[in-house]
């Protein structure tokens, strides 16, 4: 068997959609669940230099893992580590029920959705809406880097 058919013959691994391997994607969105556990728990104030860093540095660290380590499609890796995280905090979220609701309200607005479902619900939200910001600002860099480095 001559050199060239033995490397065909070789199964090719399959390029990662996300262009990350999913234990990176897994610690890149545990990086954004301290902040906002953190506010909910007390002992962050909401809106604080603390508070704010603690939930958007992250999402910083995630744009610039996909411009310093191009991937293929910036935009829905950011969302993948965010939807993640989303996942993680919600994780968190029934971990620490005790702490967070310690009179455990039954439902929001007084006989409205119940708290768990709200949370989940948050917690989803949360970490979709800070992977699609995240993701939309990684793709535009990617794109004035990309441009100004003559890739099409």
């Amino acid at each position: 068997m001559s050199h060239a058919a033995s490397l065909r013959s070789e199964p090719q691994p399959r390029p990662r959609r996300s262009g990350l391997p999913i234990v990176a994607i897994i610690a890149l969105a545990a990086l954004r669940v301290p902040g906002p556990v953190l506010e909910d728990l007390g002992i962050l104030e909401a809106g604080q230099w603390t508070s704010l860093l603690l939930s958007w540095a992250p999402v910083a660290l995630w744009i610039a893992v996909v411009v310093i380590r191009p991937v293929a499609r910036p935009f829905l890796t950011v969302l993948a580590i965010g939807a993640t995280s989303g996942v993680l905090l919600v994780i968190a979220y029934q971990l620490l029920w005790n702490q967070l609701f310690e009179d455990d309200p039954a439902s929001v607005g007084g006989g409205g959705m119940p708290i768990r479902l709200v949370a989940i619900l948050g917690g989803l939200i949360t970490g979709v809406v800070a992977g699609a910001v995240g993701g939309l600002i990684a793709w535009a860099v990617r794109a004035v880097v990309n441009r100004r480095a003559g890739v099409t």
